[in-house]
């Protein structure tokens, strides 16, 4: 994909960073006020949104300009804990809170 995402298509990005954020474990960090168990329940909902991969998910990553494959292989990296995969969480958050990811490529999914 060419040329910047539309504000829709980051809303949708937004929305599946936080489901990544949350199967890192990284919710945890962000939302302190949150009891224990519902941070592992929030976790294990968002493991199976990827897992299961069904239309949700993929309608998801269409409007966000993403390819559903390539999300949740990210995902699949983040949830075995794979060397490397929360820096690369970290950059795609940054990319798209701060600077405004132009490609799915730069967005380090693949």
């Amino acid at each position: 994909m060419s040329g910047s995402y539309s504000p829709e298509q980051r809303l949708f990005q937004a929305v599946i960073l936080q489901a990544l954020i949350d199967v890192a474990g990284l919710a945890k960090r962000v939302e302190s006020k949150l009891k224990p168990e519902l941070l592992r329940e929030i976790e294990k909902e968002s493991v199976n949104w990827f897992r299961t991969a069904g239309p949700d998910f993929k309608d998801v990553c269409a409007f966000a300009g993403w390819q559903p494959s390539k999300t949740k292989r990210f995902a699949e990296r983040l949830i075995a804990r794979e060397e490397g995969a929360i820096d690369a969480l970290l950059t795609l958050r940054s990319l798209l809170l701060h600077r405004g990811a132009t490609s799915e490529r730069s967005l380090s999914l693949e």
